[in-house]
C-alpha cells in the first residue's frame, strides 16, 4: 500500500491527498441527510478541539471535486452509524471533557485504489 508524504498547511495536505485519490478513481458518494446533519453537528466540536483538520477536509474536498459539506459528513461520520466488528473505538469522560478515540482498518472499497498509487 502506498503511504503518501504530504507537507504544507492543513489545506495543502488535504488537497494533495485528495488529488492522489481522485486521480486513481476515488469519488465521494452522496451522503444521507442523517450523515449531513451529523457532520454539521460534529463540525462544531471539531472546531473546538482541532480546527485545523477542517481546513484539511476543505482541501480534500476541493481536490475531489466535492462539496465541503459532503466530505465533512463522510469523514466525520466514519464509524458512527454502522457497528461492524473491525476497528476499535473508545470514549472517556473526566468530569468536564469527553474524549473519543478510534482507529481504522479503512474502507475495503479503497483497497484497489490505494494499491495502484
Amino acid at each position: 500500500m502506498f503511504h503518501p508524504t504530504v507537507r504544507g498547511t492543513y489545506y495543502e495536505m488535504g488537497n494533495r491527498y485528495g488529488t492522489i485519490l481522485y486521480k486513481h478513481g476515488f469519488r465521494v458518494s452522496e451522503q444521507t441527510t442523517e450523515k449531513l446533519d451529523f457532520g454539521r453537528k460534529s463540525e462544531k466540536e471539531v472546531q473546538r478541539v482541532f480546527p485545523e483538520v477542517l481546513e484539511e477536509i476543505r482541501g480534500f474536498a476541493d481536490a475531489c471535486h466535492a462539496s465541503y459539506e459532503q466530505v465533512a459528513a463522510f469523514i466525520l461520520s466514519i464509524g458512527a452509524f454502522k457497528a461492524e466488528p473491525m476497528c476499535s473505538a473508545f470514549a472517556t469522560f473526566n468530569g468536564s471533557d469527553t474524549v473519543f478515540g478510534r482507529n481504522y482498518d479503512f474502507f475495503t472499497v479503497l483497497r484497489n485504489i490505494l494499491r495502484v498509487i
